[in-house]
């Protein structure tokens, strides 16, 4: 069972090898199937040149979408394929400043996240007065991880969350 912060970042690094690595060196953008909608967002809400923050960055698919992109994740690892700012998120307080970004966006991520309040109310936080957010959580995931059950073994699992 993963019990700590520190036990979380160490088994979603070795897990991503396994479930989530890419070969991030050629992933595109363009090739992302969120991509179009991220786009629309950025032209829509003329983003291009606005300081933005992407929650749940894995490894910056996006981060030439925009020009001032600011990632960040709980994976050390993850750090090598960025040439632009990355910060490894090592509590459920994200390590930047209050009202530092003008648009965050976050996907596939918060359906993982167990306090979801505390980080939507982190966002707010960091948000500027009239900051947008693209908001797009896996809503299709697997019910136990929507409910906020940390990763753990199927069999410590009760009756109704099986």
């Amino acid at each position: 069972m993963v019990s700590s912060q520190r036990d979380y970042k160490l088994f979603y690094d070795e897990r991503r090898q396994e479930t989530y690595a890419q070969n991030y060196e050629k992933m595109r953008a363009e090739g992302h199937s969120n991509y179009p909608e991220l786009k629309a967002f950025i032209d829509g809400f003329q983003l291009k040149e606005k300081r933005c923050l992407e929650i749940g960055s894995s490894g910056g698919f996006f981060q030439d979408m925009v020009d001032d992109y600011w990632g960040t994740d709980i994976a050390e690892s993850l750090a090598k394929h960025y040439h632009k700012p990355y910060v490894v998120a090592t509590t459920s307080r994200y390590p930047f400043e209050n009202e530092m970004f003008d648009a965050i966006w976050s996907i596939n991520v918060h359906e993982h996240i167990p306090h979801l309040q505390e980080a939507l109310l982190e966002i707010k936080r960091l948000l500027k007065p009239g900051g947008v957010l693209l908001f797009a959580p896996a809503w299709q995931c697997r019910p136990w991880a929507a409910d906020g059950y940390q990763v753990r073994p199927y069999r410590d699992l009760a009756g109704k969350a099986k």
